[in-house]
């Protein structure tokens, strides 16, 4: 039994728009209007969006096999797939193909399936195959809607596996779907709000930049950006918990920046925070400030790394849902 694009599109989350194109969907984690105004072609940010970090499909089936072919541009690290079948994980595309056939085995029973889509790549799967005449149904809804907005590290950068990213796990221990909009490289950045993504109603947005602003960008800039951005969002999501992670250990933080040190860093988005009623979380008690927790020893989390962001972080997300 393959799976009609109406099908699959109905099992899919964490996609600001969802178009056809040569029979085959193509999924995107940003609005038209942010792909085109404010990060267009020539951008350097352009290619991030069509990358597909935070999507994936989620159905119920009792079949014992699942197949698909799938895509992945460009190819290279970071760009895989995962297959989950009640929350273990039973495949992963590795790194390098761009595109290629995928047999998974399934448990017996009913279960619901996860295939989570490449985070640093344009994803797409098709000919999605279960056993002839088995059970395919849509999951229930998730308890909670998060958009995850951020650089590098909230885009999944360094994370071996598309579906141990911080975002993903956090989702999984709290029930939620996501958007995930974080970008390799950005800052702060108050255009980047977008205003037209009226469709999608958070119960908690999540922002994480400001490492990137201390190594590349000046004291002026950082204030007016970050208070900026929070203002935006603010009127945006004038009722919805808003929180702020503040940077993570970082091997260069002693050194002095245009910004200033690392804590004058901190201080300038924590008085931010404050004035748009925005939770902050202190991102130097999440991970380990141990090099070794991080794939590049010096900013980005591995897959430990990552699991340790996510199991500190979950507890202060789940407080705010309780308000």
């Amino acid at each position: 039994m393959i799976l009609t694009n109406e099908q699959l599109r109905s099992t899919i989350s964490g996609a600001a728009e969802i178009r056809e194109q040569d029979g085959k969907l193509v999924l995107y984690r940003y609005g038209k209007y942010v792909r085109e105004h404010v990060y267009p072609e020539g951008d350097r940010f352009h290619g991030a969006m069509f990358h597909t970090s935070g999507i994936l499909s989620r159905f119920v089936t009792d079949s014992e096999t699942l197949s698909f072919q799938w895509v992945s541009t460009p190819a290279g690290g970071g760009h895989t797939f995962d297959v989950w079948a009640d929350g273990v994980m039973y495949a992963h595309t590795g790194c390098g193909k761009g595109t290629d056939i995928l047999l998974v085995k399934l448990p017996a029973g009913k279960k619901t399936v996860e295939i989570y889509f490449p985070h640093h790549s344009a994803g797409q799967i098709f000919d999605v195959t279960l056993d002839d005449g088995a059970l395919f149904e849509n999951a229930a809804p998730r308890k909670h809607k998060f958009l995850f907005i951020g650089d590098s590290i909230t885009h999944g950068s360094t994370s071996a596996y598309a579906s141990m990213t911080y975002a993903h796990q956090v989702a999984r221990m709290l029930d939620a779907e996501v958007i995930n909009q974080g970008i390799g490289g950005e800052r702060f950045n108050p255009r980047a709000v977008d205003d037209q993504m009226d469709f999608y109603q958070p119960d908690l947005v999540s922002v994480a930049y400001g490492t990137n602003d201390w190594s590349g960008t000046t004291r002026g800039r950082l204030v007016g950006c970050c208070n900026g951005h929070f203002a935006r969002l603010r009127d945006k999501y004038p009722n919805v918990p808003i929180v702020a992670i503040l940077p993570l250990w970082r091997a260069d933080m002693g050194r002095v920046t245009g910004v200033g040190s690392f804590e004058d860093m901190r201080t300038i988005i924590k008085e931010a925070a404050a004035r748009f009623d925005v939770t902050v979380v202190d991102g130097m008690t999440l991970v380990p400030n141990v090099a070794t927790f991080f794939a590049d020893g010096y900013l980005h989390p591995n897959v430990l790394g990552f699991q340790f962001y996510a199991e500190n972080l979950a507890p202060y997300f789940e407080k705010l849902l309780e308000k």
